[in-house]
């Protein structure tokens, strides 16, 4: 679903949109003439999205990221960028060279959370980072579109004419839960299903097709503790903690089924796949 607007034929600034935000349509459409807008795919992790990107137009010096957002935490795509998996990101981030960055989930720099996060990624950029203790959208909503850390003193690339009328705040709101029977550590959503890494429960697949009530659908305990899940295709690739990695076939949601593992050395934490590894 990635879509891209050019306004211009080398974009120096560009503004990302997760499509999970509420009528994105309404903030696509009132990004400033002259800045790049790029909508992310939701079946997709959005670092990876955002590198590519970068990689084919490597003259950007602004990156806005408007997403949800949470104390230390980005929504992006169908992953979640936190202080527990950022590391992993580091290939792809230290490929970005963006002189400036501005998050503009709500509340991603509030709190010890926030501050440690902010600061993570600008280790891991070299870039300066702005972005939001506070809700961020509608005044009504007790939401507004200043970055209280701004240290690049950037602009809000919409128009004033969308930050008026856009209904919206960037949070994530909780519409329902369920209550796992383990503790959840990690979380992919791949289609209308969460892949839960649920500790000593193993991995817990919960049908979200009506998100105001999520069913189970299947799991697997694994032999070890589940910290992390990464889905690519027919399978889930879970971090085990003591028992390393473990796959998945998840072909058959109702019934998954294990394919293989490696008992790593150390404690696995987390996990990503990039082609073959």
């Amino acid at each position: 679903m990635l879509s891209t607007t050019h306004h211009t034929l080398t974009p120096v600034s560009v503004v990302f949109i997760d499509s999970a935000v509420s009528d994105y349509q309404t903030l696509a459409a009132g990004v400033i003439p002259g800045i790049t807008t790029v909508i992310l795919n939701p079946d997709e992790d959005g670092i990876t999205q955002i590198t590519r990107f970068l990689t084919a137009h490597p003259h950007c010096d602004t990156l806005h990221i408007i997403s949800h957002g949470a104390p230390g935490c980005l929504y992006l795509g169908n992953s979640q960028v936190n202080l527990k998996n950022l590391n992993l990101y580091q290939p792809q981030l230290q490929q970005w060279s963006i002189p400036h960055i501005c998050l503009y989930g709500c509340e991603v720099a509030a709190g010890d959370a926030g501050a440690e996060f902010i600061q993570k990624l600008q280790d891991l950029t070299q870039s300066i980072i702005s972005a939001s203790t506070s809700k961020t959208g509608h005044p009504t909503l007790g939401g507004n579109w200043d970055l209280e850390v701004n240290h690049g003193l950037v602009s809000v690339p919409l128009s004033g004419a969308t930050l008026k009328n856009y209904m919206g705040v960037l949070n994530v709101f909780p519409f329902s839960n369920y209550d796992t029977s383990g503790y959840a550590w990690g979380v992919q959503v791949v289609g209308n299903y969460a892949y839960v890494a649920d500790y000593d429960a193993g991995l817990q697949i919960i049908d979200i097709s009506n998100p105001t009530n999520p069913t189970r659908t299947g799991g697997y305990d694994t032999s070890g503790d589940a910290w992390g899940v990464q889905v690519v295709g027919n399978y889930a690739y879970v971090a085990d903690r003591n028992a390393g990695l473990q796959i998945i076939d998840i072909s058959n949601p109702t019934n998954p089924t294990p394919t293989g593992g490696y008992d790593t050395s150390g404690y696995a934490y987390g996990v990503q796949v990039v082609g073959n590894y």
